[in-house]
């Protein structure tokens, strides 16, 4: 589950994630999950690859400059590997 705050604040429900990707972080941009997105820091405003979460309620904010309206998707994503461990789609139109 996902809520938006305002332009740049996002609260992810429950969220669940085994910490297993060595260089994954929360992620965004536009099309599709790729290389071509970028980091979003964690709830501590960190940019370290993300921990573990087990039914987390966790409140992230875009990097300074961008808003909702500038992304189609946030999600996990591990650099490393190019993989997406799961992304939402963003509609702000």
């Amino acid at each position: 589950k996902i809520y938006a705050l305002d332009d740049r604040t996002i609260v992810l429900r429950e969220l669940n994630y085994d910490g297993f990707g060595p260089d994954a972080y929360f992620w965004a941009g536009k099309g599709r999950p790729s290389l071509t997105g970028f980091k979003i820091p964690d709830e501590t405003g960190s940019t370290t690859p993300l921990k573990k979460y087990r039914n987390a309620n966790v409140r992230i904010t875009l990097p300074q400059g961008k808003t909702l309206r500038d992304i189609d998707y946030i999600g996990l994503y591990c650099k490393k590997f190019q993989e997406n461990f799961g992304s939402i789609r963003v509609n702000m139109k």
